[in-house]
C-alpha cells in the first residue's frame, strides 16, 4: 500500500518520470545528471516544482483515503510509511543534483525545499534529523 500509494503520488506530480532516469545517473556518477535527457535543468525544475504543489496541496495528508481503514494502527503505520518513503526519496534526489560532477548551478532554483522542511512538512524524521536530535540530548 505504502509503495503504491507513494509511486502515484510521485507520477501524479511528475517526478515519477524522472526517477528511473536519476536511479541510473546514481549508479554512473561520472555522468552528469544535468546532460541527461529529461533531466536538464529546466526539466527537473519543472518535475520538483510538480513535487512541491502536489505536496503543499495534499497538506501532508498522502493517503487520501485512510480514514477507510479500519485500524487506527495500521492507517497510523501506513501513512508514516507513505510519508517516510516520500521524503526519504526527495532527499535522495536532493543529494544527487547537489553533487558537484551533476552539472547543476543552481540547486535553490531546481528544488525550493532542502529535505529537512520536506521532513518536517511531511511530519517525519530522519535519520539525520534523529542523529542531530540525539547529539544535542548527549
Amino acid at each position: 500500500l505504502a509503495e503504491i500509494t507513494a509511486n502515484d503520488f510521485f507520477a501524479c506530480c511528475g517526478i515519477g518520470s524522472k526517477l528511473d532516469a536519476l536511479r541510473t545517473a546514481a549508479a554512473q556518477p561520472h555522468v552528469r545528471l544535468s546532460n541527461i535527457v529529461g533531466l536538464e535543468p529546466l526539466a527537473l525544475t519543472a518535475a520538483m516544482r510538480g513535487f512541491d504543489s502536489h505536496l503543499l496541496k495534499s497538506g501532508g495528508a498522502l493517503l487520501p483515503l485512510a480514514s477507510r481503514l479500519g485500524s487506527t494502527t495500521l492507517r497510523n503505520a501506513a501513512t508514516q510509511r507513505i510519508a517516510f518513503t516520500v521524503a526519504a526519496t526527495y532527499r535522495h534526489i536532493y543529494e544527487l543534483i547537489c553533487r558537484p560532477e551533476s552539472g547543476y548551478d543552481n540547486i535553490g532554483a531546481i528544488a525550493l525545499h532542502t529535505p529537512d522542511e520536506v521532513d518536517t512538512l511531511l511530519d517525519v524524521e530522519s535519520k539525520e534529523s534523529a542523529d542531530i536530535k540525539a547529539k544535542r540530548m548527549l
